[in-house]
């Protein structure tokens, strides 16, 4: 069985669990392959890797961020590294929505641009969420 979307400490407010239990209830139900997507961060990237390893997972990383071109849309994506390189993407494209943040009523939150996710490769996965066009 593989999960590709499972949110851990990093995901302020919205997580599942912490890295260990999560990795704990994956092996339990037999997962093979596990994909972290934290909201707005990839702080857990490295802890998810060696906890997934340890335990005989194979890691998948990823991150969710807001999508939008106008300022009161908070819809969001997630995406998924393929590869070395689509990770290194990953990075970049995540660093970019820090660097454009979207202002909202509790704060300014990372956000990508359509054309962001369209300039991606093939590297990265691409999950609509709330986004439906």
């Amino acid at each position: 069985m593989k999960h590709l979307r499972i949110r851990t400490e990093y995901s302020f407010k919205t997580t599942y669990a912490p890295i260990a239990r999560c990795i704990e209830r994956l092996k339990a139900i037999g997962c093979t392959h596990a994909g972290i997507v934290d909201k707005d961060s990839t702080w857990g990237h490295v802890f998810w890797h060696q906890a997934c390893k340890a335990a005989g997972i194979i890691p998948i990383l990823g991150v969710e961020l807001v999508v939008s071109e106008i300022d009161d849309e908070l819809q969001t994506m997630w995406f998924l590294a393929k590869n070395y390189e689509g990770l290194r993407e990953l990075y970049r494209f995540t660093t970019k929505a820090f660097l454009q943040k979207i202002p909202s009523k509790y704060g300014a939150k990372p956000r990508l641009m359509r054309s962001d996710v369209l300039a991606m490769s093939e590297n990265v996965y691409k999950f609509a969420g709330e986004i439906l066009d």
